[in-house]
């Protein structure tokens, strides 16, 4: 995973080329290279051909995100759904919310001690642009007020010392939506009345 967080210091290491002259290190640059020092520390230890190789699924999280909130649930048996605050709704876009969807399905097991070392995590979803950003956080910042972005940055930044703290691997894979209807229902459910839910 180390790659996808390299983007923006070869950014930087551009522009110091270009203008030959001091450069500013950002909040962005800063945490991407102590991820790096993370990764290499890791990497120094040796790495374990299991965590490096796609092999049958230890967990699956499956997630969805709607205006109204986000829920999952996993191969442990385990569902969870959070209901948006109405005075902090329609502020991120759906696909910020099902990217953090998947951030709390691996955050939860890890302090929950529910993962082991080498295991292989699989997140599932039906949003295509979150699925994507799971392993990657190559977004180039040209505005430091860039509010999405830095959100998106966080989060892929988040999972991957969640992976690294646990010794796990994580894949991705994109879930039609129609298959989609048990998150989908936690995602949404509490908007309704019972009756309807059930």
């Amino acid at each position: 995973m180390l790659r996808n967080f390299l983007n923006n210091i070869r950014h930087l290491q551009l522009i110091a080329e270009k203008k030959n002259h001091n450069i500013k290190w950002n909040q962005r640059v800063k945490d991407d290279l102590n991820l790096a020092i993370k990764f290499l520390k890791r990497v120094n230890k040796g790495v374990s051909m299991n965590t490096m190789v796609f092999r049958k699924s230890d967990t699956i999280y499956i997630c969805d995100a709607s205006e109204h909130g986000s829920g999952g649930y996993d191969t442990h048996g385990r569902a969870w759904h959070w209901e948006i605050p109405d005075v902090v709704k329609f502020r991120a876009h759906t696909n910020v919310l099902e990217n953090l969807a998947q951030l709390i399905s691996i955050w939860i097991d890890k302090e929950e001690g529910a993962t082991n070392s080498q295991d292989c995590l699989l997140a599932m979803g039906d949003n295509t642009s979150a699925m994507g950003w799971l392993r990657r956080s190559n977004f180039l910042q040209k505005d430091e007020d860039d509010s999405s972005l830095l959100i998106k940055q966080a989060i892929g930044r988040k999972i991957a010392n969640l992976i690294l703290e646990s010794d796990t691997v994580l894949y991705k894979q994109w879930l039609k939506g129609a298959f989609n209807l048990v998150a989908d229902s936690l995602s949404r459910d509490y908007y309704f009345s019972d009756y309807k839910s059930h």
